[in-house]
């Protein structure tokens, strides 16, 4: 199955060269979980401050993915 990354900030680094702006498509096995994606990227689950699933926030690494599900990672923001 094929689900869309979206990868934010200091998050893109983990995208494939043919990303667009950190968007991506990913080909999971039918049955995956958002930790897999986590995985597979090589994201560490302290380097991401929001994890969205078709823009529902607060999803469990266990949520269970869809085709054309929509992830989005967002990392830590400083400033002032």
């Amino acid at each position: 199955m094929r689900i869309e990354v979206r990868l934010f900030t200091g998050l893109r680094r983990h995208a494939p060269p043919e990303a667009q702006r950190g968007r991506f498509s990913l080909t999971l096995h039918q049955g995956a979980v958002l930790g897999q994606v986590l995985s597979d990227l090589g994201i560490d689950l302290g380097a991401v401050a929001v994890l969205l699933v078709n823009g529902a926030a607060k999803p469990q690494l266990e949520t269970v993915l869809s085709p054309g599900d929509v992830v989005s990672l967002f990392p830590p923001v400083a400033g002032g």
